[in-house]
């Protein structure tokens, strides 16, 4: 028999978790390892648990709230060629992994084995019913109707190490905390085949409150969605999948999200937000989202923006269909009224309290038809981002903006700082410039990837197309900032254009011409690629 290592996360469960160990515990195949990684629990758990399953692998770790950071370490742990997954509060009938277990026996090109399960919802005591209808589960290779549908519960699921090995872990991303199993499903599916069992083998509670991630808001799940669509197409774009997925099947899955996520959007009168998905929707199809929601949307968005307007006190309109379009990109606390603000969702913030976006998003993963845009902004932003996404998200910028339309970038000047960090012989003022310059690192997303200064500006932005440029300095608390302003103006450049430029501008950063420096050059054009650049950007 193949020994199957059993991962289990909890957080302030201790009952629950009981139940679920039980479960396992009286499978039917014998060889098991059971791991339970403990999310930081605050109850009695740590105390209780150690006591009374003695001979399980108990590990806490740190509270992240991630069901996707506490897997991953039991992944890590484990010493199975077969790896199953049980959410705490969910339990398994007694043959479940014995059934699974066979699959893999008799199928080795298998990566992935699920079943259905019996559900408890919200104020219910006892399983009564299927989670799955008889039609949505699928074997096989399953990937464009897991595309449509996922149809893989998380506490059902067992996966190959070796699977695991060639696709990756989880994503830790606090993004993606609403779809982290979803995004690996994705990548297992695009390499292997999936096993879809339609025996009840376990009871699945579907009770977000009891779960170590909580409740997450509709929109924020639908948000969560296509995030997933765009990791799945640039994972496609570096490796090679056992089938044939068109960009137009992902674009379609895409368009879909947005109309859901669009009507969620409404449904929680979050008017402005919906307006990138509208844009880029109506940009492929003008009569995506009909017309009488077209009229709700335009009147409210007016409505709200002039509101907002005249509670600031601001002397300029914005977003009538005469006004300018314009974006603040990575607005944090502050908001600028005539834009759209748009920022990571508050849940990534270890500091920021306030978030005054409209949009809750990633803004590298924002999306407007070509043509559109009169502003775009960014506000110590732009240095978080790689070499080459950058690059990407100045070519999308470009195609984004009208002719005519301007872009503003303000970052610390590396050039300016570096002279003062030499100058200066106070540590603390040192440490000051280094944070400056290299972010404050309180989360994830809070590190300076790259320096920026005037004549970086000038060489990169010129190249791409952007033409009249004007510089301005600025001080913060004894650091120094750089405003770059640059609009789309004539000649235009094409995207083949840009494109073909980016060789050069990054060639400019290798030390010198030796295999391993050329090596890296076509390291970075490959992940410049692999942001995956809107061929419909211009």
């Amino acid at each position: 028999m193949a020994c199957v290592s059993v991962i289990i996360p909890t957080f302030n469960r201790f009952p629950l978790l009981c139940r679920a160990v039980d479960s396992v515990l009286n499978q039917t195949h014998g060889d098991v390892e059971i791991i339970v990684i403990d999310d930081g629990s605050t109850d009695d758990t740590p105390i209780l648990f150690p006591r009374q399953f003695s001979s399980i692998r108990y590990v806490k770790v740190e509270h992240s709230g991630l069901p996707a950071v506490a897997r991953n370490a039991g992944i890590r742990l484990a010493k199975g060629e077969l790896i199953a997954f049980l959410d705490s509060d969910d339990q398994w009938l007694p043959n479940k992994l014995s059934q699974q277990v066979s699959v893999f026996h008799k199928h080795p090109t298998v990566g992935l084995v699920c079943s259905n399960a019996f559900v408890v919802r919200q104020h219910e005591e006892k399983p009564s019913r299927p989670y799955l209808k008889d039609d949505q589960g699928h074997s096989g290779l399953v990937l464009p109707a897991l595309l449509e549908n996922n149809f893989i519960i998380t506490s059902t699921a067992m996966v190959r190490r070796s699977t695991l090995e060639q696709v990756g872990l989880f994503c830790e991303d606090r993004a993606l905390r609403a779809v982290e199993d979803y995004d690996l499903w994705l990548r297992v599916a695009t390499q292997s085949a999936i096993v879809y069992l339609e025996a009840l083998l376990a009871i699945y509670r579907d009770i977000p409150s009891v779960s170590i991630r909580g409740a997450i808001p509709v929109a924020q799940h639908w948000d969560s969605r296509l995030m997933v669509i765009n990791r799945l197409r640039r994972f496609l774009r570096r490796r090679t999948s056992t089938q044939v997925v068109t960009d137009n099947t992902l674009q379609r899955q895409e368009t879909m999200l947005r109309k859901a996520y669009t009507k969620a959007l409404l449904s929680d009168h979050r008017y402005l937000a919906t307006l990138p998905h509208v844009m880029t929707l109506c940009a492929h199809d003008p009569l995506a989202m009909g017309k009488a929601a077209l009229r709700r949307i335009r009147k409210n968005s007016q409505q709200l923006l002039i509101g907002r307007r005249e509670r600031s006190n601001a002397t300029s309109t914005a977003s009538s269909p005469d006004k300018p379009l314009k974006l603040h990109l990575g607005c944090g606390e502050v908001y600028l009224p005539g834009y759209i603000n748009v920022d990571f969702h508050p849940s990534r913030h270890s500091v920021q309290r306030h978030s005054k976006a409209d949009i809750f998003t990633d803004v590298s993963q924002l999306h407007y038809p070509a043509g559109t845009i009169d502003e775009i902004r960014l506000h110590h932003v732009f240095e978080h981002f790689e070499r080459p996404v950058a690059l990407r998200l100045l070519i999308d910028w470009y195609g984004w903006l009208k002719e005519g339309g301007r872009l503003m970038i303000e970052t610390p000047d590396f050039h300016r700082c570096v002279q003062e960090y030499l100058r200066t012989p106070v540590l603390g003022e040192q440490l000051k410039i280094l944070r400056h310059l290299f972010g404050s690192h309180e989360a994830s997303w809070a590190v300076h990837y790259d320096g920026w200064y005037r004549e970086r500006f000038t060489h990169v932005l010129t190249a791409l197309g952007y033409r009249n440029l004007t510089f301005t300095a600025g001080e913060w608390q004894g650091t120094y900032n750089i405003t770059v302003i640059g609009t789309k103006g004539s000649p235009i450049v094409s995207k083949a254009e840009q494109i073909g430029r980016v060789k050069e501008i990054l060639g400019l950063s290798l030390v010198d011409e030796s295999p391993t420096e050329t090596r890296m050059l076509q390291t970075w054009i490959e992940q410049f690629k692999t942001t995956g650049v809107r061929t419909d950007a211009a």
